[in-house]
């Protein structure tokens, strides 16, 4: 596979080694984005347009009404589609154990926050259990471009990475199997995914 880098802010580098080999702190520092050559397929195809570049950071408290806002308007649709009527409460009592009991990251195009990744562990692997992207920024490669970082800090921890997408997110699906996740098996309400590490 060619890999074609796009970096952001390369002086900060020492030496330019492969960037296949960077560890996840210097892809994250630099703000680099990795594009296989390939149409983007999140959303809407995107020909001849690599995807963005990212800085990734953990969250703060100082995040966590952001993080409900993004919340609401990336799930909404899809969790009134799955589930029915939104309803307020529920999704705050939903909410608060999602952020408080997971690393998050947020995910932003220089000093525009346009996303954040829920990580966990389940079964000594990385569990990614949310990529979420705000509606107006999706369909950019900023899906994929948190994908491939959160797959490359767990091949760094030599681990595989684990999630699950709801059966009616099946644009989400086919995003994962065309960077390399498997199925893995299935619930009344989700497909399971893995991905070997470096796999």
């Amino acid at each position: 596979m060619r890999w074609i880098v796009l970096l952001t802010r390369c002086n900060r580098l020492r030496t330019c080694r492969d960037p296949r080999n960077w560890t996840v702190a210097e892809r994250s520092s630099l703000a680099l984005s990795v594009h296989n050559g390939a149409p983007s397929t999140e959303g809407t195809s995107m020909p001849n347009q690599a995807p963005p570049s990212l800085d990734i950071r953990p969250a703060t408290t100082d995040d966590h009404a952001w993080l409900y806002d993004l919340h609401e308007n990336a799930h909404r649709e899809l969790v009134e589609r799955a589930y029915g009527r939104w309803e307020e409460a529920e999704q705050r009592e939903f909410f608060a154990p999602l952020v408080n009991d997971h690393e998050v990251f947020i995910l932003s195009d220089g000093d525009t926050p346009v996303g954040a990744v829920y990580l966990g562990s389940r079964d000594g692997e990385v569990w990614l259990e949310l990529v979420e992207v705000s509606p107006e920024f999706q369909g950019r490669g900023y899906g994929r471009s948190a994908l491939r970082w959160v797959v490359a800090r767990a091949e760094e921890q030599d681990t595989g990475t684990l999630l699950q997408v709801h059966r009616v997110n099946e644009g989400a699906r086919r995003l994962y199997i065309s960077e390399g996740f498997t199925d893995a098996g299935e619930t009344p309400t989700h497909h399971l995914l893995r991905k070997d590490p470096r796999g």
